[in-house]
Order: structure tokens, then C-alpha cells, then sequence
């Protein structure tokens, strides 16, 4: 032993405390303790880093005072609204204590972006972790997380009940629990500790509701859990299992949630007492030593130093020698502190307020992101960046292209991060790029030496489906994620990732929505990320022989991918399908693939690529070719010159599959059909004899080139995920129903609309069999009517839904919809409301527009003419346009529900024309009418 130069104790899990004994071993050099989580004494944050640091922790122990601590985070997560923050305040003052914010507010004192709040127990100290508001703050669990946390989810009993009446229980689970489960244990897969479970607002709904939403919790948050287990451990073409890894949920003989580790909270009743006694227990379970010099030095970095970031010199002049760099990756390591000893930029600073990190992130990320932009442009004052003056009109077109198109100028994010963070405008960039959140300085105007950042989150026009069909030479890998989602803004951090590695110019790259475009050294590239299915897609095209230039950057893509992954969420285990060169040059729609080829596939944190000689003859199985050119299959060198005549002869010589097929003409079609014996048309019917032979005309010059594409269930499914189809997203869309049943006339007279009322909930429970979000308004006015639907195309919130339907049932004329009380809404007005301009969230998605009502007729006239302006304050009221424009005399509704015509009822009715003037926005809107036209 006293030779021993080595010592492996990695993944020891029983393991508590390390013998000082082990220095006497002089020889030895190396100590690997890597994922002992629990050990204690030193702690894992000491024996993680190497053998040096164990060896300066004893040392400094045998001749300092020992100081005991007992400080555990306590990860506090759930949606916005849940009680996270009135939790904490409890805990602190063992008494209920709550913070009343409306849904419209912003930030108020009592919530933040992010906070960090110390609770004082019995026993120990629990450091309660709140991180809220935007999904991408979350990125700092890697930091923040560590594997003896103790993750609590809170819970809104009432959202809970909305929310499971909406969509359902299961639905519910998954989005207040479930999802938040998989974030933590993306990010620390090692953690062990099972969650506890906080219901609040017990006060909004009774007791069995209360007992039946509790087990509707452990019941579901376990059968996903279950479910994710099955798929995972089905035999896949990779032969993995990907959640074995996964230390708590890979369990599948504990539950996630148990009865003593949940507590309920209301506005009269609590558990505060029972909460805090459990926290106490869980937390000295991690009772940790330091010595005294490190526990001082602790100290004096996380509660002595005002500032945010200090530079690592400060430190140095107080505490000396390589003790201070032992604890500061101690710090740095149980997630108080944030030092980026490997990035060059930024290694010398020392992030010791990390609230402070991720309140910067919501300067451009915040979930009321729309209302601080306008505050922001009240607020503006001019200014210069590196002598450029920046006016008001040119910092709102600066805003316009970053939510729009994602790319932030330079000027504006400077005076944002000078203006609205702790930090310096250059840390506070290089933190954002550290985090993938910007990618960055790019060309933005070479000329004019003006640069910006792109982030791909805000990104609005997204990908189609041509790029498969660009350029003759393509290769093309897909990476399949595996395991527990990745959530939305994990995508968008591959698209930096890959355009870091690539590109630094605006004119060569492209950022979009559900991925980019890169143009580079000749070669373009395709990331396109799909996040319902989880898969990222990777392509490089060419109409040159550069197999070396297409592999090489198909494998430089791919490798800022995995390390990403490996780094942000380490918890997801990416499978790679790399395609068929030769069937994509063929263009087959089910190209041959390989799953994590041995000759390309990830290994740790790098991609190891076996290169191939590009003109090995190799078989293509799918073409049952015997001949074809290594590069095509598999990653080949840079190809000389005689390497690139061989495969330029073998490109010569393959022809593309055919795509489409001729088909005999439409006259001819019509020819070999089998005829239909037609009764003779009346006399009277001249214009049918011209109609027919003005299409049988059109039939017989019909072109004789008309093709069309066989369809197969791939080209289908192409077809679906092309531009042509409108992207449905997992929120289908929302239901607006207006049902007027009952009307009553300014003239005393009344009606009613028998069974309609039967007809809405029909229509209600379709469309929410159909996954809608359906919601209902009755027996409105023609006012009240326009005001809901203008209401409805004002809502921010509807930018995630991917349809929208409106629903209207009610009397009506050929121009316009009756209110109640008979006033009519133009349908013109209608469609204007849902026009792109005044609809913008819902422009470039699908509008369905149903109307239940008559279109006009000559049988009934239903409402009299109005009296003389002087003899009635009423006059008219109930038959003016709510535009408020003049009235015309054209007939009402002609369903025999309506009022028949009476002694004081006139011939004549007066509406509104249509307005010819109007030019409506109105592409992607569908209106289906019950009636015809007179």
C-alpha cells in the first residue's frame, strides 16, 4: 500500500468520510472520489476537485478549530401564482404569511426572478432556492443544483382544478408536476433526494376535492414516471436504457410522492410546523466540517463583499496561497459561488450573487416582456454608442428586429445591461454567452463596423420542408433525444451552439425559429430542431465533390451538440441516425439509416470520427448498390485530386429517383370514364348548356403534362411538416362560442332561439375533444359582441396556441350579426378583428370562423322602421351598426323563429351595407355560414 501511486473510490455511495490516514501513503498521487456524493468529511465539494485539496483540508483541520454546518438548498419550484414565495416567508416566521400579487402584475418586493432565502431551523439551515419566471432561468440549475439539494414542488390546488377540468387530471399532473421534475433531474440526474410536495390554496376547494386532487398527484406523477421507465427499457436499435442513470426516478419500487411528504397549505389552515420538522431532519442528515480559516474565508466571500462580482486579486490580498483557490471551487462547487476557471474571460472574476446572474437573463427574458418593452420606450432617453447616436426611432427599430427576427444590435444590448444589471456590459455578455443564451459579436453591417447578437428564442419565421431538396450532395444525421424532455429553450441553446462553431456573419447565416441556416466555406447547413419530437436534425448540402469539407462539418455541428448536452443536461442520452449518403442522393424518402455507428458516434463529451478513404467501394442494402463511394456512407478526409474525379465519374452516372409520373390528360380521362345517363335539362335552364360546354372546352385543352406525386404514407407525412401545412402546436388552439338564445327588442317584443342552447354545449365538447381550449359567452348584445372578440384577438397569451376558432349562433342579416337586444355587428367587423393587423399573434395560423345564422330573406321583416329622431330616445339604437355607419333597407332574417311580421311592424327594415372601402387582412381566415346567399 505505502507504494500505492493511484486510489479509484468513484461511485462508493455508502462511502461518509475519507481517513486522514491516507496522506501517510507518500507515493500516492491521485485520488479519484468522484460521485462519493455523500461524503462528509472533507465534503464531495472538496473531494471532487482533486487529491491536493484533500490533503490542504486535513492539514488546515489538524491545526484550526472545527466549525459544524448544516446548510442544505432547498430547490423551491412551480408555476407562477402557486405560493412559492408566501411559503418561504412562512417558514421563516413559523406563521402563515401571505403575499397577495394579481396575475397582471409585474414584480412587486416580494417576488423576484430569482431568489435565494435562508430559513433558521431547529437543528439546521435550510437555503430556500426560488427560481421563477421565465423557463429559461432555469438554465442556471447546473450551477445551482447539486446532488444533496431537496427538490419542492408547490402546487395551486385551485390552478390544479381549472386546469384538470380544461384538460384533464393526467394533463394537469404532468404540467404542474411532472415537467418541473424533469428540469431538476435533467440537470442533476445524480440527485437522491425524493421531492417534497406542497399543496397550497386549500381554502378553494372542499375537502374531497382536496383528498381526490392529492392522490390524483401521486398517481399520475407516478404513471409518467412508469411510462418514461417502459419506453425507455424497450429493446431500441441502440440497445440502451437511458434512465437507469437517473439515481431517484429509476426507481421503480418508490413512489414519487408519499403521504409524509406532502403538506397542505391554505388561508386559514397549515402545516407549517410539520414542513419545517421535516426540512430539519432531511437537512442534518448533511451535516458537513470545515476547518476554521476556510469557514471564515466562506464567510467573508458570500457576506462581506457588497458587490455582485469580485475580481479574484480582491480575494487574493486578504487570503494567500493555493488554500484560498481549495475553497473557492469548494464555494463554487456546493453552488454558492459561480467561477469559470476554464473560460479566459471570464476566470478571474468570482460570481459570488447568482440572483444577481439570472435577474440579468430577464432583461431579455421576462414573462411580462411585452409591458416592459413599453416602459422602457417611455422611459428612453437618446444616447451614443462608439459615436453612433441612437434616437428614438432607431432604438424602437432595434426592438422591432429582436422580437421579430432575434437579432439584438450591439447599442441596444449594451444600454440595457449598463441601465438594468449589476454587471459591466462586457462580463455581462460574456456570462450570457457562457450560458448559449446569445451567440455572438456578429457582423451585422461590415462597412459600417456595426455588430450584434442573434438569439434564436425570439425568432419568429421557422423552417419548412425544402431544405431537404436543396443542393445535389447532402449528408444528414438526426439526434434523438432520449429519456426526460428536453424543454423548448434547450433547442434554441443547440442553434447558438452550432452557429458559434460556424458562423460570425449576418449575411452568412440565418436565424430562425425552429433552428438555422449556415452558409460556410461553400457548404450550406440545416439545423432544424423539432421539439414535440424531440430530435434535432443536422444537414450539409453541396453541388461540389467537397465530401472532406461536408463530413467535417456535419461532425463539427455535431460535436458543439453533445457538449452542450453533456454540459446543460447531462441527464439526456442523445442517440445519433446518420443517413445514407448514396439513397439521399438518390432521393429516397426512406434513406438507409445507422444508429450510433461505431465509425460516428459520441463518446463523453467529444465525437470520435473513424475516417474512411472516400473511394472505398462499399453496398448500399437499401438500392442494393455493390459500388458505392465510401464518402457517401461513411466520413472520409479531404479528397485529392485524382479521388475527386473517381467520384465525379460516379456521380455522373446516378439519376435521382423520379419524383412525379405523367398522367394521361383530363379531356382524356374524361373519355374513359363510364358515362351517366342525364335527364334532359328544362328549357328554361339556358344557362346550363353554356356552362357545360365552357368546361368541356376547358377539359379538352387541358395540358397533357399535368403530373402528379404518387403519395405514400412518407410523402404524406413530408407533406404535413412541409409549408404547406399549417404547424399545429401541442396547444392546439382556443374556442371562442358566442350563443345568443334569448333576444329582447327595443319595441317590447321578444325571442327565443329553442335548442340552441343544446347545439353550444355539443360544439363545446367537440372542440375540446378535439384538444381546444373552449370557453363560451351567451345572450350578448351587438356591443357587448364585438368587444369580446376584440378582447379575445388582444390576448398576448394566445402566441402559444397554434389555432383559433370563433363560433357565433345567433339571428343575422346578409351583412351583419344580431345582438340581444337587436343590434347588429357587421360581419365585415368581425373579419377586420381577425385580421393579421389587428390579430397579430394569430397571423400565420389558421382562423375558423362558424356562423350559425341567416343570411337575409323576403319572408319576414322583423324589426320596424325607426321613429323620427324626435319622437324616441330609442330611435334606431337597436338597428345601428355598432361602427356606427348609415343604414340601408334590405331584408332581416327569414327563420321562422324570429317575430312574424305585425300591425306596427313596416315593410321595410334598414342594415348596414358592406363597407366596399374596407381592405381586410384577412389570409389564413375560414368562414363556414349555415346559410346561402339570396
Amino acid at each position: 500500500m505505502q507504494n500505492l501511486q493511484t486510489l479509484n473510490i468513484s461511485g462508493n455511495q455508502n462511502l461518509t468520510k475519507i481517513d486522514e490516514k491516507i496522506l501517510s501513503l507518500e507515493h500516492l498521487t491521485d485520488l479519484n472520489c468522484d460521485r462519493c456524493f455523500n461524503l462528509v468529511s472533507p465534503p464531495y465539494g472538496v473531494c471532487q476537485q482533486n487529491l491536493s485539496a484533500i490533503t490542504s483540508f486535513f492539514k488546515d483541520l489538524a491545526s484550526e478549530q472545527e466549525v459544524e454546518l448544516t446548510i442544505v438548498p432547498v430547490l423551491v419550484v412551480g408555476h407562477s401564482m402557486s405560493g412559492k414565495t408566501s411559503l418561504t416567508r412562512s417558514l421563516q416566521s413559523k406563521s402563515r404569511e401571505l403575499t397577495n400579487r394579481s396575475e397582471t402584475n409585474m414584480l412587486d418586493e416580494a417576488t423576484k426572478v430569482f431568489q435565494i432565502e435562508g430559513v433558521q431551523l431547529d437543528n439546521s439551515y435550510a437555503k430556500m432556492i426560488d427560481h421563477g419566471g421565465h423557463e429559461v432561468y432555469h438554465i442556471t440549475y447546473r450551477y445551482i443544483l447539486k446532488e444533496r439539494n431537496i427538490p419542492l414542488i408547490v402546487v395551486n390546488l385551485n390552478t390544479f382544478k381549472s386546469l384538470a377540468e380544461k384538460e384533464g387530471e393526467k394533463a394537469a399532473a404532468k404540467e404542474l408536476c411532472w415537467q418541473w421534475l424533469s428540469h431538476i433531474y435533467l440537470a442533476c440526474p445524480s440527485l437522491v433526494e425524493s421531492p417534497l410536495l406542497v399543496l397550497t390554496h386549500s381554502d378553494k376547494v372542499s375537502d374531497s376535492e382536496l383528498q381526490s386532487y392529492k392522490e390524483c398527484l401521486f398517481t399520475y406523477s407516478k404513471q409518467l414516471r412508469d411510462e418514461m421507465l417502459e419506453v425507455e427499457q424497450l429493446p431500441s436499435r441502440a440497445k440502451k436504457q437511458v434512465l437507469h442513470e437517473i439515481k431517484f426516478l429509476s426507481n421503480k419500487g418508490s413512489d414519487i410522492f408519499s403521504e409524509q411528504n406532502t403538506f397542505v397549505f391554505g388561508k386559514d389552515t397549515h402545516e407549517i410546523e410539520a414542513l419545517r420538522k421535516t426540512l430539519d431532519e432531511r437537512c442534518t442528515k448533511h451535516k458537513v466540517s470545515l476547518p476554521q480559516k476556510w469557514y471564515e474565508m466562506c464567510d467573508f466571500v458570500e457576506n462581506s463583499l457588497e458587490k455582485p462580482v469580485v475580481e479574484l486579486s480582491e480575494i487574493h490580498a486578504r487570503y494567500h496561497g493555493e488554500r484560498s483557490l481549495h475553497i473557492l471551487r469548494y464555494l463554487h462547487n456546493i453552488g454558492d459561488v459561480l467561477w469559470f476557471q476554464s473560460v479566459e474571460s471570464l476566470k478571474s472574476y468570482i460570481f459570488r450573487d447568482i440572483p444577481a446572474v439570472t435577474e440579468m437573463f430577464s432583461i431579455l427574458f421576462h414573462h411580462q416582456s411585452d409591458r416592459l418593452w413599453k416602459e422602457r420606450a417611455q422611459n428612453f432617453h437618446e444616447f451614443d454608442f462608439k459615436g453612433r447616436p441612437i434616437s428614438y426611432a432607431l432604438y424602437q427599430q432595434f426592438v422591432k428586429n429582436f422580437t421579430r427576427n432575434g437579432i439584438l444590435d450591439e447599442a441596444l444590448l449594451n444600454n440595457l445591461l449598463k441601465s438594468e444589471s449589476k454587471f459591466q456590459p462586457k462580463i455581462a455578455i460574456e456570462l450570457l454567452k457562457i450560458f448559449w443564451i446569445v451567440q455572438g459579436p456578429i457582423i451585422l453591417n461590415a462597412e459600417k463596423k456595426i455588430n450584434g447578437y442573434a438569439i434564436p428564442y425570439f425568432a419568429k419565421e421557422s423552417i419548412g420542408e425544402t431544405w431537404k431538396k436543396e443542393k445535389r450532395i447532402q449528408l444528414r444525421l438526426i439526434i434523438e433525444m432520449r429519456g426526460l424532455p428536453l424543454p423548448k429553450y434547450g433547442f434554441q441553446l443547440m442553434t447558438v451552439a452550432v452557429l458559434n462553431k460556424l458562423s460570425n456573419d449576418i449575411n452568412t447565416q440565418k436565424v430562425m425559429a425552429n433552428g438555422a441556416i449556415v452558409n460556410h466555406n461553400g457548404l450550406k447547413l440545416h439545423l432544424v430542431h423539432d421539439v414535440r419530437r424531440q430530435k434535432a436534425t443536422l444537414q450539409v448540402a453541396s453541388d461540389e465533390v467537397d465530401f472532406g469539407g461536408l463530413w467535417e462539418q456535419l461532425g463539427e455541428a455535431t460535436r458543439s451538440i453533445l457538449k452542450l448536452l453533456s454540459t446543460v443536461w447531462p441527464a439526456s442520452q442523445p442517440d445519433i441516425r446518420v443517413f445514407c449518403g448514396h439513397c439521399l442522393l438518390l432521393r429516397e424518402t426512406k434513406p438507409e439509416d445507422f444508429v450510433n455507428p461505431d465509425w460516428f458516434c459520441p463518446e463523453g463529451d467529444t465525437l470520435t470520427v473513424k475516417h474512411y478513404s472516400g473511394v472505398l467501394k462499399l453496398v448500399c442494402e437499401k438500392n442494393e448498390e455493390q459500388n458505392v463511394p465510401s464518402a457517401l456512407m461513411r466520413p472520409c478526409h479531404e479528397l485529392n485530386e485524382e479521388k475527386r474525379r473517381i467520384i465525379k465519374e460516379y456521380l455522373a452516372n446516378v439519376t435521382p429517383a423520379a419524383t412525379a409520373h405523367p398522367v394521361p390528360s383530363v379531356s382524356r380521362l374524361a373519355t374513359e370514364r363510364h358515362t351517366i345517363p342525364v335527364q334532359p335539362q328544362q328549357q328554361d335552364d339556358e344557362s346550363s348548356d353554356s356552362e357545360l360546354s365552357d368546361t368541356l372546352e376547358i377539359l379538352d385543352h387541358a395540358s397533357d403534362e399535368l403530373t402528379v406525386k404518387i403519395c405514400d404514407k412518407s410523402s404524406v407525412k413530408d407533406l404535413f411538416h412541409s409549408d404547406e401545412v399549417y404547424r399545429m402546436s401541442t396547444m392546439r388552439g382556443r374556442c371562442l362560442l358566442i350563443n345568443n338564445i334569448t333576444f329582447t327588442y327595443p319595441d317590447g317584443t321578444s325571442d327565443t332561439r329553442e335548442g340552441s342552447a343544446l347545439d353550444g354545449q355539443r360544439i363545446l365538447f367537440l372542440f375540446h375533444q378535439l384538444g381546444f381550449f373552449c370557453f363560451s359567452e351567451e345572450n350578448l348584445s351587438g356591443q357587448h359582441m364585438l368587444e369580446v372578440i376584440r378582447n379575445e384577438t388582444g390576448r398576448q397569451a394566445d402566441e402559444n396556441y397554434g389555432m383559433f376558432v370563433l363560433v357565433i349562433m345567433s339571428h343575422g342579416s346578409e351583412t351583419g350579426i344580431s345582438g340581444t337586444d337587436g343590434t347588429m355587428v357587421q360581419r365585415t367587423d368581425i373579419n377586420n378583428a381577425l385580421s393579421a393587423q389587428n390579430f397579430p399573434v394569430m397571423a400565420r395560423k389558421p382562423k375558423l370562423v362558424i356562423i350559425q345564422a341567416c343570411l337575409g330573406g323576403l319572408q319576414d321583416r322583423v324589426i320596424p322602421d325607426p321613429q323620427p329622431a324626435t319622437s324616441s330616445a330609442h330611435s334606431g339604437s337597436y338597428l345601428a351598426s355598432v361602427s356606427g355607419l348609415p343604414t340601408n333597407e334590405v331584408p332581416f332574417c327569414s327563420a321562422t323563429t324570429l317575430p312574424t311580421p305585425s300591425r306596427s311592424i313596416t315593410s321595410s327594415v334598414r342594415m348596414h351595407p358592406l363597407r366596399s372601402h374596407a381592405v381586410l387582412d384577412t389570409d389564413d381566415l375560414l368562414i363556414w355560414e349555415a346559410s346561402f346567399r339570396d
